[in-house]
């Protein structure tokens, strides 16, 4: 689902999909997905341990979608983000998901 434009020209709002809010059982290895924003030029991907320092992991990527690997396994909690940017600016997805991985 793409959205619109922001009020001022930054991308509109989008969501996350996947992995779900609050998942469990996540895999080490796997995709992160979210709603497409409009006229995006590139998104920055953060993903990183519950509690510690935000982690950018992917920068200035152009898919809605991000291949991860190498996610410490045993139920450690983790939290993921995505920012939308364009000449205008910056645009943060609605809310910040978390997942355990299995």
């Amino acid at each position: 689902m793409r959205v619109g434009f922001g009020e001022d020209g930054r991308p509109g709002a989008f969501n996350l999909l996947s992995p779900v809010d609050h998942a469990a059982g996540v895999p080490t290895s796997g995709v992160l997905s979210w709603d497409s924003a409009f006229d995006i030029e590139s998104y920055d991907v953060y993903l990183f341990v519950w509690g510690q320092a935000e982690l950018l992991v992917s920068a200035a990527q152009i898919p809605a979608e991000f291949a991860y690997s190498g996610l410490t396994p045993g139920g450690v909690r983790y939290q993921w983000y995505v920012l939308a940017r364009n000449a205008f600016g910056l645009t943060q997805c609605r809310v910040h998901f978390d997942f355990t991985t299995v």
